[in-house]
């Protein structure tokens, strides 16, 4: 079985990828900010906040419950500001920072050893 983490899994591309992961036979670990609200056979949640080192660190132990390698990350989660730069204070322009890029830095690297050569990291993100 191949195992794949998706951040963002709550969100409309989320849940979409999860759908069609789990019905092509991948098991999936999901990871949001949010709540959970759906439950698939072949699929995991976890709740966390990325920018949280300790919720990093919280989703690499609950991987290792579950299998000691991934196949892939997708990268799904990040926020959306619709403002312009003359509009947008630097503090909100940090935090889209901090969300869309770093915490998807941070997550990457604390993963990077659960990957092998075949597999995939695939990262999306609203702007940065």
């Amino acid at each position: 079985m191949k195992y794949i983490l998706v951040t963002g899994s709550e969100g409309g591309m989320g849940k979409s990828a999860v759908n069609k992961l789990v019905e092509n036979g991948y098991y999936v670990i999901g990871t949001d900010i949010s709540n959970q609200s759906y439950n698939l056979s072949n699929y995991t949640f976890i709740k966390a906040d990325l920018t949280k080192e300790e919720d990093l660190l919280n989703i690499k132990e609950n991987i290792f419950k579950i299998t000691s390698h991934l196949d892939g990350i997708i990268c799904l989660s990040g926020i959306f500001m619709i403002q312009t730069l003359l509009e947008g204070s630097e503090k909100d322009f940090r935090k889209i920072f901090e969300i869309n890029f770093f915490s998807i830095y941070k997550l990457n690297k604390v993963l990077f050893d659960l990957l092998n050569k075949d597999s995939r990291i695939i990262i999306m993100t609203s702007e940065v």
